[in-house]
């Protein structure tokens, strides 16, 4: 596994960042330079009296009344991706629970070719360093997804087309 931490984003964005994840995932997360690191298996970041101006909560792992206690006043919470029911429990009972100060949003990816070139021109700059956890030769991506598939991967699985397209008789 390839994982790089020679610049962190929170210094970027002038950002202080908290991490849940998992026990299989701190030591990343450590390497990334996060802030403050909550190991879900042990700890719940919604027990902590501290509470967060924005949280991008990818798979959606906690209620929504979770979310919304954790949040300071005008924070808002970030819904990407999770279960079907889990974004449908977001979009229906998401504006009722969050009238008022702190707002739910849901990221929905949209194509943008000024976001794709900001990311670009971070990675150029070394600003943002992709997790890689694995490359796999363009022949074996039934294997690469496999191993997606079964929720081993601790950063992105990379498919070279690179070999594949300069062995070709094109």
């Amino acid at each position: 596994m390839s994982v790089h931490s020679q610049y962190n984003l929170q210094s970027h964005f002038n950002a202080e960042v908290t991490v849940v994840c998992g026990t299989r995932n701190v030591s990343i997360m450590q390497l990334l330079d996060a802030d403050h690191i909550i190991n879900y298996t042990s700890d719940s970041f919604v027990n902590k009296d501290e509470r967060y101006d924005l949280i991008l909560a990818i798979n959606g792992n906690y209620l929504l009344s979770d979310y919304k206690k954790a949040l300071k006043y005008q924070g808002r919470v970030v819904i990407v991706g999770g279960s079907l029911s889990q974004l449908l429990k977001s979009l229906t009972f998401g504006k009722l629970l969050f009238l008022g100060s702190k707002k739910l949003h849901t990221l929905s990816a949209k194509p943008s070719t000024a976001d794709l070139q900001m990311i670009l021109q971070l990675v150029e700059q070394k600003k943002v360093i992709p997790v890689i956890d694995r490359f796999y030769p363009l022949d074996q991506t039934a294997v690469a997804l496999n191993y997606l598939q079964q929720g081993h991967a601790q950063g992105k699985v990379i498919i070279n087309i690179d070999e594949a397209i300069s062995s070709s008789e094109y």
